[in-house]
């Protein structure tokens, strides 16, 4: 809600305090996001654009749905 981001150095005994844009995500949180995505109404070249929290800077993440294939395999 605050739009602060707490980073904790175990190794050095820190903690530091970074703004972070609304709805951040950290690694790990993208990638849920994404999985939670509905991929079935997106056309290729649709893109999800958030932003990644990450060594203690912001930085714009952009996936591009390139589309849809199946594959076969023996499982």
């Amino acid at each position: 809600n605050s739009n602060k981001a707490t980073v904790k150095s175990f190794k050095k005994n820190t903690e530091e305090i970074y703004s972070t844009h609304n709805n951040v995500q950290d690694m790990l949180s993208t990638l849920y996001y994404l999985r939670s995505q509905d991929f079935s109404k997106m056309k290729p070249g649709d893109e999800v654009v958030l932003t990644m929290f990450f060594d203690e800077k912001n930085y714009p993440f952009k996936l591009r749905f390139l589309g849809t294939e199946t594959i076969k395999t023996k499982f």
